[in-house]
């Protein structure tokens, strides 16, 4: 009885080996797949788009340039964008904030957006006048999900509703347990 204990024992355990170096060769080949193929979010967005689209031919090379065109407005619009809010965001914390800086900060944030904006619009008004008409409903569609400006657009979409989002919470005592926090039902 003894034996044939051992020998189940030891059935199992290659059973279980095998499978682990089984496992292990599944997961490298699959790695090694991944690596080999291209990857979707590898390629330009405009190419990407256009795919989408089902464009073909001049069609397709005139709406890649559009994007093109807006890509490069965006890299250069961006980045200053970024500087300039992240200098006003110093000077608003700075021990003594200077309002004529602040306000010069603001009118070039201003300019900078508006560049971003008009680049955008005349991209999507051009893309329009070159797409027949199934290709303009899918484009459309795009530009309608498509956020101006990350974050600005959660109170205009309707399935999140108005305001802020909910902070999230850092730990301590629940809300209801708060003692600063006078009970739902009190006066």
């Amino acid at each position: 009885m003894r034996r044939s204990w051992l020998v189940f024992a030891l059935l199992l355990s290659l059973g279980i080996n095998v499978g682990l170096v089984g496992v292990a060769w599944l997961r490298l080949r699959a790695q090694a797949t991944r690596a080999e193929a291209p990857r979707y979010f590898d390629r330009d967005p405009g190419a990407r788009l256009a795919d989408h689209l089902g464009l073909q031919g001049e069609t397709r090379s005139r709406f890649l340039s559009l994007q093109r065109e807006l890509g490069g407005r965006v890299s250069e619009i961006r980045p200053l964008l970024s500087r300039l809010e992240r200098e006003l965001r110093r000077e608003l914390v700075s021990p003594h904030p200077d309002a004529a800086r602040v306000e010069a900060l603001q009118r070039e944030i201003a300019e900078a957006t508006l560049a971003l904006d008009r680049a955008f619009a005349a991209s999507v008004i051009a893309s329009r006048e070159i797409l027949d008409d199934r290709a303009k409903h899918a484009y459309l569609r795009f530009v309608e999900r498509f956020p101006l400006r990350p974050g600005l657009d959660r109170e205009r979409d309707p399935r999140r509703p108005p305001g802020p989002r909910p902070a999230r919470p850092t730990g301590g005592a629940p809300p209801e347990a708060d003692e600063r926090r006078p009970p739902p039902n009190s006066p």
